[in-house]
């Protein structure tokens, strides 16, 4: 979760650093990567050389912290039933560099993500009533599809999930 900002720290008081002020504000909502801190400075007209500084500053208190930035990404998503493969393009959207992607996700093992994956198929297979099996597998493999989850994790799921019998058998 993102760091207490009620009370910054004594080198933040200078009540002439906008730009710190302004990044303060944005980090207090929740965490951010630097590289979107840093484009939302410069978006807002702050220049090159403040951003810069304003930077190093938060990184320096510990309040500006990408991998902070990714596990809070890859938590919720993970929350959201979402798979590695979305998970990796948002923290990709959120500009975190490739390397903390991949640190990041590296514990993301296969058995977590059919995990994941197994519930989301349960709860959206409730819902599909009495559909005939193939349009029922077709549907469920277009939805794990859309959240993320690789096609040999959905392959291997509903292959299982085929042949186990329904509530209603």
């Amino acid at each position: 979760m993102s760091s207490d900002f009620s009370t910054p720290p004594s080198s933040f008081k200078k009540p002439d650093n906008r730009c710190l002020k302004t990044a303060s504000r944005l980090l207090k909502l929740r965490d951010r990567s630097r590289t979107e801190i840093e484009k939302l400075l410069l978006q807002r007209g702050f220049g090159t050389e403040e951003v810069r500084e304003t930077l190093r500053r938060l990184e320096e208190a510990g309040l500006l912290d990408d991998e902070r930035a990714a596990r809070f990404w890859i938590d919720k998503g993970r929350r959201a039933g979402h798979g590695t493969l979305r998970l990796r393009e948002t923290l990709a959207q959120r500009d975190i560099p490739e390397p903390l992607i991949a640190k990041a996700l590296g514990g993301d093992e296969r058995r977590d993500e059919v995990a994941r994956a197994r519930t989301v198929l349960e709860r959206q297979s409730r819902r599909m009533g009495k559909l005939s099996p193939a349009v029922r597998a077709r549907r469920l493999a277009a939805h794990l599809t859309r959240r993320g989850f690789s096609a040999e994790c959905i392959e291997q799921l509903l292959e299982r999930f085929n042949t186990e019998p329904t509530e209603s058998e």
